[in-house]
């Protein structure tokens, strides 16, 4: 009997061993935790960059067509919510892009400026989490917001990662009519797209360095395909379908 008492307790654990224990599994929780965080901020970062992307996108688009920038704040050189630009931008943009944190159907942090001759300059700024906010643009003036804020080109870069395409539906169009959509990717720039199975209706092509899917069908019906995204550190594919109604929109 004494020597099964003297055997258990040689297999118990001290106070002291005990609360070693519990502070090891509490550092490596913390590590872990930390972790999970700088992972998660870096994911929404290359979000925030693919977002502001299309945004910047749909700007020259629309420069193209008016010979200068929207006019979405109250004053030239005045700085509003990026979220003003929804309606000027909505025929280059299905979905205006959000800032990751933000509430659904709000621009979040992301900000907008117009300035120049007749409007021939803007910028946007965007705030991220695990890199210095920044500014980007066409003529960016360096005293919109503040002159110590960095134009994008010249803050430090995020950690280099293979793309993810983050569009998962598209919107549907209409035979003989022009269609528009946009596949966006994070990761390291450049990403170019391609078809890597089934195929878009004849008519309608996928811009390899943009993403853009364009075009007018001259075929209606539901179609299956699957988009690849390549940068320097790797791909990634996303199934996609795109249906087209044979009844031209009113």
């Amino acid at each position: 009997m004494k020597t099964l008492w003297a055997s258990t307790r040689q297999r118990g654990f001290t106070i002291l061993e005990l609360l070693v224990v519990i502070t090891v599994i509490g550092v490596l929780a913390s590590i872990v935790i930390v972790s999970y965080q700088g992972i998660q901020e870096r994911s929404r970062d290359a979000e925030r960059d693919s977002s502001i992307t299309e945004i910047k996108i749909a700007l020259e688009k629309y420069y193209a067509d008016n010979s200068q920038f929207p006019a979405a704040c109250s004053f030239d050189g005045v700085t509003c919510s990026a979220n003003n630009l929804i309606v000027p931008l909505a025929p280059y943009l299905s979905t205006f892009p959000s800032d990751p944190t933000a509430e659904t159907g709000t621009a979040g942090d992301y900000q907008y400026v117009r300035g120049g001759e007749e409007g021939n300059a803007y910028a946007l700024k965007v705030v991220y989490e695990a890199r210095e906010e920044c500014k980007t643009g066409v003529r960016v003036d360096a005293s919109w917001w503040s002159e110590s804020i960095p134009d994008c080109a010249e803050a430090g870069p995020i950690q280099d990662t293979a793309p993810t395409i983050t569009t998962t539906t598209l919107p549907d169009g209409n035979l003989d009519f022009p269609y528009e959509a946009t596949v966006a990717a994070t990761g390291t720039q450049p990403v170019t797209f391609s078809v890597s199975s089934g195929a878009l209706p004849a008519g309608v092509t996928l811009g390899a360095s943009t993403g853009e899917i364009s075009g007018t069908p001259t075929e209606f019906g539901t179609f299956y395909f699957t988009v690849e995204a390549t940068n320097s550190l790797g791909n990634t594919t996303q199934a996609l379908t795109l249906t087209i109604s044979p009844v031209s929109p009113a």
